[in-house]
């Protein structure tokens, strides 16, 4: 089995994702401390840096596509996202909460 860093939690949180200036709307699947797999109107390549913002938290962070798993639904594209800098509060009380049980 794959060892994780972090628990991953099956959480929705409204996110913004900028792409070289293109914003779009997503949202998250599953999150673990250190990314999550989102749904996001945009179709991003493996391997692009982008900027991802936690509607609810207001945080704001880069992060790198590490996964393209193309359309999961109408619009909207598949996208694990790795974090590229250490930001604990990240996802926000909520997934602190559900990965300490």
């Amino acid at each position: 089995t794959e060892s994780r860093r972090s628990p991953r939690v099956t959480l929705r949180v409204p996110l913004r994702v900028e792409s070289n200036g293109s914003p779009s709307s997503a949202h998250t699947v599953i999150v673990n401390r250190h990314g999550a797999l989102v749904l996001c109107r945009l179709a991003c390549s493996e391997g692009i840096s982008i900027d991802v913002w936690n509607l609810e938290t207001g945080e704001q962070a880069r992060f790198r596509v590490v996964l393209y798993g193309g359309e999961e639904l109408p619009g909207l594209h598949k996208l694990g996202i790795e974090m590229l800098e250490d930001r604990p509060a990240f996802w926000g009380a909520e997934y602190e909460e559900m990965a300490a049980s």
